[in-house]
């Protein structure tokens, strides 16, 4: 099955590349969010709360097959991770639906530099919540990011488009609110990811 078929990847993955096993995720990761993107901007008649819905039901049924062909247990014998999981997906929730509307309204291009903030919120609150240190390159690094996205959101107290008013330019404002929304649930999640593995690591 379906599956069956992606934790067998998973693993030979997970024994090939143990080593670097953190950026194959994040490479992987990245890969599919754009095409997954891509698809969103090309079902773009389709309500973004539907799209939401079916990638969802998706991922339970394959997670589902993983965790049981890994044999993990559905519920973490521990209180603390359990409450930490559910926020995760409560997260996780929020920031898919609004993902999806944000890159129906918005060009793709545009779109994905706007989503590409999320690791610069993610770096922020890792520096707040879990008390890591940050170096000049990534206070640099959030300049620019920050640049380029103001650059692509072009908000009206910067640029004057009054007198160039279209459909797209309207829904641009909350296109681009609906991503930066997305973008925070997704770092926040982050947090919380590293949240659960430290508290697993330290028992």
């Amino acid at each position: 099955s379906q599956g069956y078929l992606v934790s067998f990847f998973v693993k030979r993955i997970e024994i090939k590349f143990s080593y670097l096993i953190g950026y194959v995720y994040c490479l992987l990761a990245n890969l599919c969010s754009s095409l997954r993107n891509l698809y969103v901007r090309k079902g773009f008649e389709i309500p973004h709360y539907q799209l939401h819905y079916f990638r969802v039901v998706s991922l339970t049924f394959v997670m589902y097959f993983i965790l049981k062909r890994q044999k993990v247990p559905l519920v973490s014998p521990s209180t603390k991770i359990n409450k930490l999981l559910f926020f995760i997906g409560l997260f996780g929730l929020l920031a898919g639906a609004s993902t999806f509307y944000g890159f129906q309204v918005i060009p793709l291009n545009e779109a994905s530099v706007i989503f590409q903030t999320q690791p610069v919120i993610s770096s922020i609150l890792a520096v707040l919540v879990l008390k890591e240190s940050f170096d000049t390159l990534q206070y640099l690094s959030i300049i620019l990011c920050t640049g380029g996205v103001l650059l692509v959101a072009k908000p009206s107290f910067l640029f004057d488009e009054a007198a160039t008013m279209t459909h797209q330019t309207i829904q641009r404002l909350p296109g681009t609110i609906s991503l930066l929304f997305a973008a925070s649930m997704n770092g926040v999640q982050s947090i919380l990811v590293k949240k659960v593995v430290a508290f697993v690591n330290s028992n």
